[in-house]
């Protein structure tokens, strides 16, 4: 510790108010790093919930998805299979468009930017893995141009947005 006379000094006094200065961050700015973190968030959970309805609805009507036999119980478990995907699907559907519309609340270009964006891996992702889907060069090339310009779209947007908000101490 420092001894008593130097802290209540003036000199002592001004660094401290300096240095807490540069660390300082208004709480205005705070608050709205906080809402385009939940924004960004719900964005992106609207399109993995849009994909994962797509799936549900997919697997809902391809008539090859299921094939448990011909028997009356046969049909009425595929028939009670396929209905608890479309109820998937529907509520998946409530959920995308919740999340969708929380996703836009700072910015609506860049809500839908990576709500979409997030849909198309996720469903690429699922097309892999479950239908055993392969992507070609030029799949792969306007994929990293969609992510390219994703990026473009909500670093502009949210640095404008910051900028509007920060004042200068």
């Amino acid at each position: 510790r420092r001894p008593t006379k130097m802290r209540n000094s003036s000199v002592f006094q001004l660094s401290l108010r300096r240095r807490n200065q540069r660390h300082f961050v208004p709480r205005q700015t705070q608050r709205l790093t906080m809402r385009i973190k939940s924004a960004t968030i719900a964005a992106l959970l609207s399109g993995f919930l849009g994909a994962t309805a797509s799936c549900f609805a997919k697997v809902a009507f391809d008539p090859t998805t299921f094939s448990v036999g011909r028997s009356t119980t046969a049909t009425i478990i595929e028939l009670a299979l396929r209905g608890l995907c479309v109820v998937c699907m529907i509520l998946c559907n409530a959920g995308m468009l919740g999340s969708f519309l929380q996703g836009m609340g700072e910015s609506s270009v860049a809500g839908t930017a990576l709500s979409t964006a997030s849909n198309f891996c996720c469903s690429a992702v699922f097309g892999y893995f479950f239908w055993d889907e392969r992507f070609d060069t030029a799949w792969w090339m306007g994929f990293s141009m969609i992510l390219a310009g994703v990026t473009l779209l909500t670093t502009a947007a949210t640095a404008s947005k910051k900028s509007h908000t920060t004042k200068s101490y």
